[in-house]
């Protein structure tokens, strides 16, 4: 009699580690490049206003991780349980990163940046601006009354 399990599995779990490091290379990898991204796509990013050496690291940091894991990706990394883990955990972290990012330093530079284009178009359409009074005007009208 056959003692063999009546359902064996498709896959083993070896090919399901390998699957996982792929994916959280490729998610890493896109992450990772929206955040460079929003870090230096801006020309008001904070990231200017540091230290050039300082600037250059940044940069060459993030791109370098973000190349090993496209090439983690491109050929299809098998590494022990714990780097597969590992890059999850990375992954998470980068994606809450370019989200809170996104959220709180590009996504009101570009509504600023779209009101800005808004009066633009205004001026360029010929309307006229509403004028605000100055308050030396204001000033004067008030002490004129006085």
């Amino acid at each position: 009699m056959d003692t063999a399990p009546l359902v064996q599995s498709s896959y083993d779990i070896e090919s399901l580690k390998t699957w996982i490091n792929f994916a959280a290379s490729l998610g890493l990898t896109g992450l990772m490049v929206a955040f460079l991204i929003f870090l230096f796509g801006r020309e008001n990013s904070f990231v200017y206003k540091l230290p050039k050496y300082k600037t250059i690291a940044l940069k060459a940091g993030l791109a370098l991780c973000t190349s090993g894991a496209l090439l983690n990706a491109i050929t299809m990394s098998d590494p022990s349980w714990s780097e597969s883990l590992l890059k999850v955990g990375l992954t998470i972290l980068f994606g809450w990163t370019a989200w809170f990012h996104y959220g709180h330093f590009v996504k009101p530079w570009r509504e600023e940046m779209s009101a800005g284009a808004r009066l633009d178009a205004a001026i360029s359409a010929g309307k006229p601006a509403r004028r605000q009074p100055s308050a030396r005007k204001v000033a004067t009208k008030a002490s004129s009354k006085a």
